[in-house]
C-alpha cells in the first residue's frame, strides 16, 4: 500500500520509495529530478511480543521476499526487501508483527463499513481485491476491500466477512507476474481450508468464488455471481446473535461461535492447511520435565504444579510449529494438524503425576516419574521420600563435622 503523504503513521511502518513522474516531462522536472517520493506502508515487528527466541519461524517462511530473519532471538524485518505484501501477518501467531493499515480491528470497521447493518439486504457480496488493483468494470458502489496482495488474505479475513453479513465473497488475486511473488500453494491451501469450513458449517461452497481479472468473460462471472447470491437469498447465520457482535474475535472464535451454531457437531478437520494442532503425550513416557511448555511459542502448552504436576493444553492456541515435538527429551509428544471444534475453548490434561516432597522440610521437589528417570539412570531404586538439595547439604555438613 503505497501513501503520497502519511499522515498518522508511525515511521518504523513507512518505507520511502520513487516513482516515475506520470506524462511528459517538463524543464522544471529535468531540473528538480522525475522522480516523485513515495511511502510504502510495510509490517514492523513489535519485539516485547516476538517468540522467535522460543524457535517460532512462522513469518520467516511465510515471506516471498525472503526479508525476514531472526536476529537475536528476535524477527526482524529487512525494508530494503520487504515490499508490504502483508503475507507474514496472517502467520504470526502471538500478533508480534503490525501493520496499521492491515491490522484486525481497521479490516473489521472497513469490513461493517462495507456491508448492510440491517437484515433486509439479500444478496450482499464484499470483494477483496488483491495487489491494490479494482474489479473489472461494472456497476458503480461495489464493496470492495483493497490489499496488497494475496498473501493477506486469510481464513480469518474470509470467514469474518462471512459472518458480518456478507452472503457472498469474491477474490480477485493478484494479477500475473504479481510483483509479490506470492506464495501460489499457500493461498491454495487457504481457499481450501474455508472452503471446508464452510461446508462444516451448513454454507455452500458456491458463496466464495475467485475470479482472475484477466480472464476473458470475468466481468460476465462476476455479474452471474451476483445474480447467483441474490437468489440463493441470506444465509442461515447470517441473523444469529453472537456472530455481528462488538469487538473483533480471533478466528479461533469464530470457528467456535460457528461450529455451536451448525446444523450438526463439524467433524474434525485435519491436512496441511490446518492452521491447528492436537498434541498427545504418551502419559507412561512423560517425565513432567517442562521442556516442552518452555519451548511453545504460543502458551498453548503449560506446566501446573501445586500437589500435582500437570501438563496441560489448549487447542485454540496451538499452530502446529512441532517445537513440543522437537524438544522432548523422552519422545513422549506427537503432534497432528488437526482442528476439532468441540476442544476449542477447552484445557486438556496431557499428563499429570504426584510431586515429591522432601522429607525433612517438607519442600516439593520433582514430579514422581522424573525421580524414577533419574533413579533408573543411576542404577538404584526410587527413593519414598528423599531429600532437597537443601536438607542434603545440611545433613552433608552436619556428618562432616561429626
Amino acid at each position: 500500500m503505497t501513501l503520497a503523504k502519511p499522515e498518522g503513521v508511525d515511521p518504523k511502518y513507512l518505507k520511502l520509495s520513487y516513482l516515475l513522474a506520470e506524462g511528459a516531462l517538463s524543464r522544471r522536472d529535468l531540473l528538480s529530478g522525475p522522480l516523485v517520493p513515495r511511502y510504502v506502508v510495510v509490517p514492523a515487528v513489535e519485539a516485547e511480543s516476538c517468540a522467535a527466541w522460543k524457535g517460532c519461524a512462522q513469518c520467516v517462511a511465510a515471506c516471498p521476499q525472503q526479508a525476514i530473519a531472526i536476529d537475536g532471538g528476535e524477527a526482524a524485518i529487512d525494508k530494503a526487501k520487504c515490499i508490504g505484501c502483508g503475507a507474514c501477518l496472517p502467520v504470526c501467531p502471538v500478533s508480534a508483527i503490525r501493520q496499521p493499515l492491515l491490522n484486525p480491528d481497521r479490516l473489521e470497521a472497513e469490513l461493517r463499513a462495507l456491508l448492510p447493518r440491517g437484515e433486509t439486504s439479500p444478496g450482499s457480496i464484499v470483494f477483496l481485491v488483491a495487489d491494490g488493483g479494482l474489479p473489472p468494470a461494472g456497476p458503480d458502489g461495489l464493496p470492495a476491500l483493497s490489499l496488497p496482495s494475496i498473501g493477506a488474505v486469510s481464513a480469518w479475513l474470509l470467514l469474518r466477512t462471512f459472518t458480518l453479513g456478507a452472503d457472498g465473497v469474491a477474490v480477485l488475486p493478484c494479477l500475473p507476474g504479481c510483483r509479490h511473488r506470492c506464495d501460489q500453494a499457500r493461498w491454495e491451501l487457504t481457499l481450501r481450508l474455508t472452503r471446508e469450513l464452510l461446508v462444516s458449517f451448513g454454507i455452500g461452497t458456491d458463496r466464495l468464488v475467485v475470479v482472475k481479472r484477466e480472464d476473458v468473460g470475468s466481468q460476465q462471472r462476476i455479474e452471474a455471481f451476483r445474480a447467483a447470491v441474490a437468489a440463493m437469498g441470506p444465509r442461515r447465520l447470517r441473523s444469529s446473535p453472537g456472530l455481528r457482535g462488538n469487538g473483533t474475535p480471533s478466528l479461533a472464535e469464530i470457528l467456535r461461535d460457528l461450529a455451536a451454531l451448525a446444523p450438526e457437531a463439524p467433524a474434525p478437520l485435519i491436512g496441511d492447511g490446518v492452521p491447528f494442532g492436537m498434541v498427545r503425550v504418551q502419559a507412561a513416557r512423560c517425565t513432567l520435565c517442562g521442556a516442552c511448555p518452555e519451548r511453545c511459542p504460543t502458551d498453548a502448552l503449560a506446566l501446573r504444579e501445586a500437589e500435582e504436576s500437570r501438563l496441560l493444553f489448549d487447542h485454540t492456541r496451538c499452530i502446529a510449529c512441532g517445537a513440543c515435538v522437537r524438544v522432548c527429551p523422552e519422545e513422549a509428544v506427537t503432534m497432528e494438524r488437526r482442528l476439532e471444534f468441540g476442544r476449542l475453548g477447552s484445557i486438556t490434561v496431557l499428563a499429570e503425576d504426584q510431586i515429591a516432597r522432601c522429607q525433612r522440610c517438607g519442600v516439593r521437589i520433582a514430579p514422581l516419574s522424573m525421580l524414577r528417570k533419574v533413579q533408573s539412570a543411576l542404577g538404584g531404586g526410587t527413593p519414598a521420600s528423599p531429600d532437597c538439595p537443601s536438607c542434603r547439604m545440611l545433613q552433608s555438613l552436619g556428618a562432616a563435622r561429626g
